[in-house]
């Protein structure tokens, strides 16, 4: 009998053993990555049936990159995790391919039977198969889909720590995800450029993003929501109605 292998990738210790104490009395294989940096690389050896996936991850890759490279390489359903409950969130996990979406803190017998519902709906595969997309080698290998910099970008009381990944603004400072990093980053090397949905996707995360006609429009409210926390007056974002966004602020001629 095959037992149902559940990766988790959460960098949360106490989270992998609580879930791992819990699931594996219902027959469950448990494997934990703490990190996204490894998952792709070890994702063909895990072959896992199911990916439990946080949202909010170090290193280099949140959830949301991590989530978009595991879909070029994997058929595994992915249920996220998070501790923000925003609808935004749950939108753009969804539309990048998330299976379902749970908010933490939630309770173990919640998690199983979503586990359940998300594996009743997945095709059944053989002991020993590989959950590849077809034609995928398993050995396939996601290489960086945009070039990411590692600099400060100044603009205005703005200053973008890419490589801290957080956004300065006169005495206060913000934690960002990669993604709001990058969007951001794209924002503040074109200033003043009308740039459409598909050029901030491609510049930002390159051709193959896996995203969804409303994934890039998310992505924005949430950097702008984040810039709103310093000051309520600031909407650096601007809308330019039918051609995509604009950054604008005092130094913009």
């Amino acid at each position: 009998m095959h037992h149902k292998r559940i990766l988790i990738i959460d960098d949360d210790r106490r989270l992998h053993e609580g879930i791992s104490d819990f699931l594996t009395p219902f027959g469950f294989t448990i494997v934990s990555l703490l990190s996204g940096d490894e998952a792709i690389v070890k994702l063909a050896d895990i072959a896992p049936d199911l990916i439990l996936l946080d949202i909010m991850l170090p290193g280099e890759k949140d959830g949301l990159t991590l989530l978009c490279d595991i879909r070029l390489v994997s058929v595994a359903p992915v249920i996220m995790l998070t501790a923000r409950g925003e609808e935004t969130d749950r939108i753009v996990g969804l539309e990048m391919g998330a299976d379902d979406y749970l908010s933490k803190p939630f309770s173990l017998r919640e998690l199983l039977a979503r586990i359940k519902a998300v594996l009743r709906r997945t095709p059944i595969r053989k002991d020993g198969a590989e959950n590849t997309p077809p034609g995928e080698n398993k050995s396939t290998t996601n290489q960086p889909s945009a070039t990411f910099s590692k600099k400060n970008l100044r603009t205005d009381n703005f200053i973008l720590d890419t490589q801290r990944h957080s956004l300065h603004w006169n005495d206060h400072i913000l934690d960002l995800s990669t993604s709001e990093v990058r969007i951001l980053e794209v924002f503040l090397t074109h200033k003043g450029e009308v740039l459409s949905r598909d050029r901030i996707q491609s510049l930002a995360f390159g051709d193959a993003y896996c995203a969804g006609d409303r994934t890039i429009d998310v992505h924005i409210s949430r950097v702008r929501s984040l810039i709103r926390t310093l000051d309520t007056s600031l909407s650096p974002i601007r809308t330019v109605w039918g051609a995509g966004y604009r950054w604008m602020d005092n130094t913009t001629p």
